[in-house]
């Protein structure tokens, strides 16, 4: 699982919950970084804030879409700005939890992209 927010808070206080959760996620704070690990490792699951340094979640989406291997990763927006929900549907993003929601909204739908994609 790959986790992309700019904010070093953000990213610390998931990262404890969600390997308490059992998950292992890499970060990413930046599009640019984002891409470049996704390329890598290509994700399970991608969590995406949509307001990032050197471009935004829109990029990040269009970008991983057009690369054959990651253009099925779940992608679920995590993000504080209400514009953003307009913005990531449009993009075509499978889930958009408010950061207002919490981080127990957002372990539900994780779990949820997760069981989708396991193998069978």
């Amino acid at each position: 699982m790959l986790v992309v927010d700019d904010d070093e808070f953000v990213r610390q206080v998931l990262d404890v919950r969600l390997r308490r959760a059992g998950l292992e996620p890499t970060f990413a704070f930046d599009a640019e970084s984002a891409l470049a690990e996704a390329r890598m490792e290509p994700p399970r699951v991608l969590v995406l804030d949509m307001d990032l340094p050197n471009g935004n979640g829109v990029l990040v989406m269009d970008q991983m879409k057009r690369i054959e291997r990651l253009a099925g990763v779940p992608i679920i927006v995590f993000s504080a700005d209400e514009q953003a929900r307009l913005d990531a549907v449009a993009a075509g993003a499978d889930a958009f939890v408010e950061k207002a929601e919490g981080i127990e909204r957002l372990l539900v739908e994780i779990e949820a992209r997760l069981a989708q994609t396991s193998p069978h």
